[in-house]
């Protein structure tokens, strides 16, 4: 809550380090259900922050990692064509240039 207060206090390097926190207490192993949408939330909105700050090249080393897990968790290979940038993504590439898939 405090990472998505901040930003819309356009105070976008503190809204990134509060959702980095956030992403790591979602993968906690004591985590409530749900607990996993909230990291993936927290993370989306972690990479928009280091954007809106002005560090997209952050942003960018910070995404591939994440992305290439959720391909091999859904079992899909990185060349394939069901590795399609979901609408976030492709919204953040034509933004802010971010592609997970570089």
């Amino acid at each position: 809550h405090l990472g998505v207060s901040l930003i819309s206090e356009r105070k976008y390097a503190a809204a990134a380090e509060s959702l980095s926190r956030a992403e790591q207490l979602a993968d906690q192993p004591l985590a409530t259900p749900g607990a996993a949408s909230t990291g993936i939330k927290a993370f989306e909105l972690h990479i928009y922050a280091l954007c809106m700050s002005g560090q997209t090249g952050l942003a960018q080393e910070s995404i591939r990692g994440p992305w290439e897990q959720s391909l091999r968790d859904r079992g899909v290979s990185a060349g394939s064509a069901e590795a399609a940038l979901p609408p976030f993504w492709l919204w953040m590439k034509a933004t802010f240039g971010i592609d997970p898939r570089r």
